[in-house]
């Protein structure tokens, strides 16, 4: 009974947000033209469905500086003939409020995305993600492109961070059985963190950052299964809201965690196939497995409060049980990964490209960058 409690007020409140973020950006729309014929949304983002396409409205609040410099990494990308984008970016348009700045990105509903479990899927993948690092290199140098988005070196203190978190969490449940599961989950977690984090530090990889600015490593920032849409005839990807500076390994680590697969097998065949075009140096295959091995939700289950009513024991089951699966995957992923040649250097293909179109939209007080 407390459980369908729980669940119908979850769903009362989720109903209330829907509407009240409805409500909230509908004015915005409406002064751009576009009338919205159908509405979802989650917690990042609005989206609308309108006579124009697909639009996504992004809830963060930017400063305009930030965005300039996305236009110019996304022209920069373009100069480099990066053309797997789902939608155009040109239709890309910023709504700028007192001191701050909306991103509303064209957008669209796919039917099929990444299909993880198809070994040619695996292959393109990996090889969209090289060339788009490829692309997104030596902006700095090229073009004077000022470096933002650069969280990596500071990336072992906000671990720290987490750890003692997880290992100061006080754990005051009556019911003696949920008490021993956060318990033997907490220590696990704890274990877990450590090896990250010793595992990153003896990467060295944060002491590289002055090598990858000069390069000017450029990546995705938000690589998931969800951003990875079938077009007909090749994958694209979607959201480049999240491009970064940042190592070449976090779009890995970030699609690795985001299918959860947690096969040895699987796991070496993408970083295979991406090596072929961009191989990796033994300090990012340490770091690679740093932020694989980071307990994500775990951190994020401790961070939250928790009461006997709202937490669901066969979740925090199956958060044990995925933390042991990834940790033998690993154990094997790195043991083999040890044991192979250096990688081998492949050739890019070209593939074809399709004209999404743009569409030009000179509004105020918005930004067009059609």
């Amino acid at each position: 009974m407390k459980r369908q409690r729980f669940s119908e007020e979850s769903n009362e409140g989720r109903i209330k947000f829907q509407t009240e973020e409805f409500q909230r950006c509908l004015p915005i729309f409406q002064r751009l033209g576009l009338k919205p014929r159908r509405y979802l949304c989650d917690g990042e983002a609005a989206y609308v469905g309108t006579i124009e396409g697909w639009f996504r409205l992004s809830f963060k609040k930017y400063n305009k500086q930030e965005l300039k410099w996305l236009r110019r990494i996304l022209e920069y990308l373009h100069e480099r003939s990066f053309r797997n984008w789902a939608v155009s970016w040109q239709k890309t348009i910023i709504w700028e409020e007192h001191t701050f700045c909306y991103l509303i990105q064209p957008w669209t509903i796919a039917r099929e995305h990444f299909q993880m479990d198809d070994p040619a899927s695996v292959s393109r993948i990996a090889e969209i993600t090289a060339e788009l690092h490829s692309c997104g290199k030596d902006y700095f140098e090229n073009r004077g492109i000022e470096i933002l988005r650069d969280r990596w070196q500071t990336i072992d203190l906000e671990w720290e961070n987490a750890f003692h978190t997880i290992d100061q969490f006080k754990i005051e449940f009556e019911h003696e059985k949920t008490r021993k599961e956060l318990e033997e989950l907490r220590k696990s977690a704890g274990v877990a963190l450590s090896e990250s984090l010793s595992s990153w530090r003896k990467s060295g990889l944060s002491s590289l950052m002055e090598h990858h600015q000069r390069s000017g490593v450029l990546g995705h920032g938000n690589l998931l299964v969800k951003n990875i849409i079938w077009g007909g005839n090749d994958y694209y990807l979607l959201n480049w809201e999240g491009l970064a500076f940042q190592p070449r390994i976090v779009d890995l680590a970030s699609l690795i965690n985001d299918v959860g697969m947690w096969e040895a097998d699987w796991i070496l065949f993408l970083l295979n196939e991406y090596a072929k075009i961009q191989p990796l140096w033994p300090e990012e295959h340490e770091a690679l497995f740093a932020l694989l091995r980071y307990p994500r939700k775990i951190v994020e289950l401790f961070n939250q409060e928790m009461s006997e009513e709202s937490l669901d024991r066969k979740n925090l089951k199956e958060v044990a049980r995925e933390l042991t699966r990834k940790e033998r995957c690993l154990g094997k992923a790195w043991k083999e990964l040890g044991t192979q040649k250096r990688w081998v250097w492949g050739r890019q293909s070209e593939m074809p490209s399709v004209n999404q179109g743009k569409i030009s939209m000179v509004l105020s007080p918005v930004e067009s960058w059609g």
